[in-house]
């Protein structure tokens, strides 16, 4: 009974002090705020980050970053791969590039699975025979056994060689046979397009065309038609063929498109009658013009002057200046003139007519 009367005692002197109105969360409350106030302060501070970069102040103060600047976090002070944020995360030194002196850089172990805190060199996490340090020093990667530049190690130079020897071979081989077959097809190509010269002159028609632009260097189309006196697409469609065969080839000039014989055909003669007939001119009227031999002769003005500077180039006439004319005459050694005549037309000078052979038909 004494001992219930003294609790009354009590719950009377709280209730009157006010005590008795505190709740339990209160007093929880309270309790908190002493334990918290008891800690250091470095403790409450743990988790701030003043310039939200990832990284605690703390932990930036430690390692000499500032905690008042966020661009310190994308930095890499020791150039491990590894930047100042992800030095935080795997808890690595962020001024040490191989933290766990393993020989590999901290970026390196991360970016292949690595523990960049655990010693690991000796490590072959691909079971490819080769530990994660050769893995490293030889640029392969330690996930991949069938890496294929570790294919080649351990074979000897003396294979490396043979396979290079095989594959020169091989390459020789087909060189030549590719340069062979070039040249059948070059042989063929070239004996069909002789066998096609030889024969496109069989055509009457195109024998006649021939026979008149050599005749006649320097013909243009509607000229060659109107001599020959063929259709517009006969002369067309044989022009195209002997130039594509190269009997014949042409040059724009102004207007017109002038054909000529080919140089290089072997069947052209040295000299043509046309300029048999020119040279003889000169020897009858020495001192004539191109004009007056043009005139007497019936021929173009540029037919005579073609024939003129052919027959110069054999050496049997030589042009003089006089005034503003050029005059006409026979070559001055007459003795090589005659020579040369007797070569070219079988006969000298002013003895009738030339002789058919080797002579182009007018």
């Amino acid at each position: 009974m004494r001992g219930l009367g003294v609790r009354g005692d009590m719950k009377r002197k709280m209730e009157a002090a006010g005590i008795g109105r505190i709740t339990v969360p209160v007093l929880f409350l309270a309790c908190l705020l002493i334990l918290l106030s008891a800690l250091p302060s470095g403790a409450q501070e743990e988790g701030a980050d003043t310039d939200s970069d990832g990284m605690p102040d703390e932990w930036e103060r430690t390692y000499g970053l500032n905690e008042t600047d966020p661009s310190d976090a994308l930095e890499d002070p020791d150039g491990d791969g590894l930047i100042n944020l992800d030095e935080y995360r795997y808890r690595v030194y962020p001024f040490d590039p191989d933290s766990d002196s393993d020989g590999m850089p901290d970026g390196w172990e991360v970016e292949h699975g690595l523990d960049p805190k655990l010693y690991s060199a000796g490590n072959d996490q691909d079971g490819d025979g080769f530990t994660d340090l050769e893995e490293y020093r030889n640029g392969t990667d330690p996930e991949d056994r069938f890496d294929p530049q570790e294919g080649n190690e351990g074979t000897s130079a003396s294979e490396n060689a043979k396979d290079a020897a095989s594959a020169a071979g091989a390459l020789c081989i087909v060189l030549v046979f590719l340069a062979g077959f070039l040249i059948v097809i070059f042989l063929i190509l070239g004996f069909y397009s002789k066998i096609r010269k030889e024969k496109l002159l069989d055509h009457e028609t195109r024998q006649r065309m021939v026979d008149f632009i050599r005749e006649n260097p320097g013909t243009y189309y509607s000229q060659i038609r109107r001599e020959l006196d063929l259709p517009h697409g006969v002369v067309t469609h044989h022009l195209n063929m002997m130039e594509a065969q190269e009997l014949i080839f042409s040059k724009q000039d102004r207007q017109f498109r002038r054909f000529y014989v080919d140089g290089l055909y072997k069947d052209t003669p040295l000299v043509t009658g046309t300029q048999k007939r020119v040279l003889d001119e000169i020897r009858r009227y020495p001192g004539s013009s191109q004009k007056e031999i043009s005139d007497h002769l019936d021929l173009y003005p540029m037919m005579v002057s073609y024939h003129v500077g052919q027959l110069e180039l054999l050496g049997l006439v030589e042009k003089r200046k006089k005034g503003k004319k050029n005059l006409l005459y026979p070559a001055r050694k007459e003795k090589e003139e005659v020579r040369s005549e007797e070569r070219i037309f079988g006969r000298g000078p002013f003895e009738g007519p030339a002789p058919e052979m080797g002579l182009v038909n007018e």
